[in-house]
């Protein structure tokens, strides 16, 4: 009875990361195995931290993906992390951003993350180290313009609708986030999932519609005029078609099969031919001779011997 518990407990959890979409499930553990190993020590925290310094004058380019993957929080705040990136990346990648090999939500996440990171350097924002807040942020803005009229239940306290979330957000890291750290940072990430929606609607935004009364649906339809280009699709394709790539081999019949280790072309190869030509023709040669026996056998030349006594059939 332990072992049927445990297997149905692990089948459980399989099913669970399964539902998963593959793209937010991988960034959703690299956050956790990142985070681990840093806790654990295993890792040093200051080869992944996002520094504009390190990461543009000194090459360390990996700095612009990890930066935005470590979480420095306390143990409610990182699992609300952990929930809150879930439920939106799960939703935006299943409903507004699929495709073929999910290159469309791939590209998103490269989109916001180059937008975040390029604001932050020009701007000179002085990020703690991280920028998982404004990575966040992006989600939370596009999430919310994605379900600008659903319902949610804000930290599950009392339900508002999905375009007053950003605001909200805003105003409570105003109100008990750092000023001059974390403030800035989310600000910025709305911001860069705000005119990812312009390009991606070829408008001004749902807000922009709201205060000048625009239509409903400004900002909102219209969508997929900012997607993944060629070049994009290309890359990805080929690095997923390369990774699929397998090699089947049947061993069941070329296990008994002995080469002769002749090239094509060669003089032997020559030979066989000749050879087969010959037999072919003797074969030939043999089956006419069986059928000339045959028509001897049973033509009216073969019963000349044969004398008749002038009877009609049925005759005494």
């Amino acid at each position: 009875m332990p072992n049927q518990r445990k297997s149905t407990q692990q089948n459980e959890l399989a099913q669970l990361v399964a539902q998963i979409p593959p793209v937010t499930r991988f960034v959703l553990l690299a956050i956790v195995v990142l985070y681990t190993l840093l806790r654990a020590g295993i890792l040093s925290d200051v080869w992944f931290y996002f520094w504009p310094y390190e990461t543009f004058l000194k090459l360390q380019i990996w700095r612009m993906i990890t930066g935005p993957l470590i979480i420095r929080k306390g143990k409610l705040a990182t699992l609300f992390t952990l929930f809150e990136f879930y439920t939106h990346s799960s939703h935006l990648e299943n409903y507004h951003f699929h495709g073929k090999d999910h290159t469309e939500y791939v590209y998103l996440l490269c989109v916001l993350l180059t937008g975040l990171v390029c604001s932050v350097t020009l701007l000179r924002i002085d990020c703690p180290f991280t920028l998982v807040d404004g990575f966040m942020a992006a989600l939370t803005c596009l999430w919310s313009i994605k379900n600008w009229n659903t319902s949610l239940m804000f930290y599950g306290l009392f339900p508002i609708k999905g375009k007053y979330n950003p605001l909200l957000q805003l105003f409570l890291s105003y109100l008990f986030d750092d000023e001059q750290h974390t403030f800035p940072l989310i600000a910025v990430g709305f911001v860069v999932a705000y005119v990812y929606n312009c390009l991606d609607t070829r408008s001004l935004g749902p807000l922009y519609g709201y205060i000048r009364s625009k239509a409903s649906g400004y900002g909102l339809v219209n969508d997929r005029h900012f997607r993944a280009p060629r070049w994009f699709l290309a890359i990805w394709g080929f690095l997923v078609n390369n990774q699929r790539r397998t090699v089947n081999v049947i061993v069941k019949n070329t296990h008994s099969y002995q080469g002769q280790g002749r090239k094509l072309g060669s003089k032997n190869d020559g030979k066989d031919k000749e050879a087969d030509a010959n037999a072919n023709a003797k074969d030939m040669a043999d089956l006419r001779a069986a059928r000339a026996a045959t028509y001897d056998a049973t033509s009216p030349a073969s019963n000349l011997n044969f004398r008749g006594v002038g009877r009609r059939v049925g005759s005494k």
